[in-house]
């Protein structure tokens, strides 16, 4: 996403659990990103889908398959910032620490530096 220049407005979910013998069930969910294409954003995101996700699974239910997919994409030469949404210098200090490491992992290989 990030090397074609596009930047994502959602982070879906999906998932797939069994609530028991044969008795499997699904659930999709999204959340809201203001038009980011950093780690830093994405794993953020992640953190609040989650949380919104989890009470709805029950202990006693496994999860057997889950899907991760970024929605409503622009191009970075079409992105329209929201004006109630600060594009503050933190979000745009991960962006350009994101484009460094990508720089660096396409030099040297795909795992060079990561996030964690």
């Amino acid at each position: 996403m990030r090397r074609d220049g596009y930047y994502a407005k959602q982070l879906h979910l999906w998932m797939g659990y069994r609530k028991a013998y044969r008795q499997d069930r699904s659930l999709a969910h999204k959340v809201k990103i203001y038009d980011a294409n950093d780690d830093q954003a994405a794993l953020t995101a992640l953190d609040q889908l989650w949380a919104e996700v989890r009470p709805r699974i029950k202990p006693h239910n496994k999860i057997v398959r889950i899907g991760l997919f970024f929605g409503g994409l622009v191009a970075a030469d079409m992105r329209q910032l929201d004006l109630l949404h600060n594009d503050d210098t933190a979000r745009q200090g991960w962006e350009c620490l994101t484009r460094a490491m990508d720089d660096l992992n396409g030099r040297y290989g795909r795992s060079v530096l990561t996030l964690g």
